[in-house]
């Protein structure tokens, strides 16, 4: 079984339905300059992307953010447990942003322990490297799609622990209820209470000399702070932002003025 999908992906939209022929026909126009691409409806709003090799495959998941009409889109190697009714097509690379980040929490290092508690971190966008800009941090991470987004973080600052509220780019459909990515509110499986913030662990690894450190706490919030009770909300979402889609395999850039930079791998920060 093992051989009749070799070097593939398993994928599903997170976001209203889309029809499979319009689907197949918006990923050729993205990757059918790879030889052997193919595209196999698999039912349940799941899709199979073959490719002729490995390298062809990973170039694919570990670029992006991909989407289609602007629905995010998940990715995952296909392996011989897949289920279409089960949730596949688990992970992206998504955009976030940190708005009003004090100033000595940036920086490469800062950014890749702060990020790591939303996600695995990838890339720093060039203004932010550079703090060209210093309304919000801007750092591109690859989220499970099917686990609630997480509304922030817990930093340990000079004057105590703070809440860092994070915003992502691209989403469009998500419920404020579980927090999870692909469905409403009214359409929610748990139907429950409104998700609280998250707590979490970042590790820390000693910070460059000239950063102070900084961690995100494992800790039960304090009920006197506001913040720690604040529910996922409409807030997390970037709205009306157009971001045009890479190739796979190129490294994201950030258009600055006439300029196009690359962006800056946290890859080796953490």
């Amino acid at each position: 079984m093992q051989s009749k999908l070799p070097s593939s992906l398993v994928g599903k939209l997170f976001g209203r339905r889309l029809p499979f022929h319009f689907l197949a026909a918006e990923l050729h126009k993205r990757w059918g300059h790879y030889d052997g691409f193919k595209v196999l409806d698999a039912g349940k709003d799941c899709f199979i992307c073959q490719f002729k090799n490995d390298a062809d495959r990973d170039a694919i998941i570990r670029s992006g953010p991909w989407t289609v009409a602007g629905q995010i889109l998940g990715l995952d190697v296909w392996s011989l447990d897949f289920n279409a009714s089960s949730s596949v097509g688990t992970s992206t690379p998504i955009w976030v942003r940190l708005p009003e980040l004090p100033l000595y929490c940036w920086g490469k290092e800062n950014l890749a322990r702060i990020s790591s508690d939303i996600g695995a971190p990838l890339w720093l966008d060039p203004v932010t490297a550079n703090m060209d800009k210093i309304a919000f941090a801007r750092v591109c991470v690859r989220v499970n799609l099917v686990q609630p987004l997480k509304p922030g973080v817990w930093i340990d600052g000079p004057k105590g622990k703070f809440f860092q509220r994070v915003e992502y780019e691209g989403i469009t459909v998500i419920c404020f209820k579980c927090g999870v990515v692909g469905h409403r509110d009214t359409s929610c499986p748990l139907q429950g209470p409104t998700l609280p913030v998250n707590e979490f662990t970042i590790p820390s690894p000693a910070p460059s000399n000239d950063m102070m450190e900084i961690n995100a706490v494992h800790t039960q919030p304090d009920p006197c702070e506001n913040a720690s009770k604040e529910p996922v909300g409409p807030w997390m979402l970037v709205t009306n932002r157009r971001k045009p889609q890479n190739l796979a395999g190129q490294q994201p850039k950030q258009v600055v003025g006439n300029k196009s930079k690359p962006a800056t791998s946290l890859n080796s920060a953490r």
